[in-house]
């Protein structure tokens, strides 16, 4: 089961985030490119988000994407301050070496 918070999906108000994140609902299935419930957190620069994914024991930190791309790539190539959610992912123990598809990585 992958992580759900409210910057992940849009979610009728039928569920409370503890709820959700109870349910068996796979957000993957839900989401464009493959991305996990990190990849939006990471994109959107979402903090809150993006740490309670990480302490996720499901959490995949270099996880790819459709398009190769880990959380920590995008979150690089986010315009919304991408630092604090690349320092999250970086510390929590990310790699910095996986590129993408396209031969992009965190460090170029």
């Amino acid at each position: 089961m992958d992580f759900a918070c409210d910057c992940c999906v849009d979610v009728e108000d039928d569920f409370s985030d503890d709820e959700f994140l109870d349910s068996e609902i796979d957000l993957t299935d839900l989401m464009d490119l493959s991305d996990t419930a990190l990849h939006v957190a990471a994109s959107s620069n979402n903090l809150e988000c993006l740490q309670k994914a990480i302490l996720s024991s499901a959490a995949d930190l270099n996880e790819r994407n459709g398009l190769g791309q880990t959380p920590l790539l995008i979150a690089c190539m986010s315009f919304l301050s991408p630092y604090d959610a690349a320092n999250e992912l970086i510390i929590a123990g990310s790699s910095v070496n996986l590129a993408d598809a396209e031969n992009k990585s965190p460090l170029h």
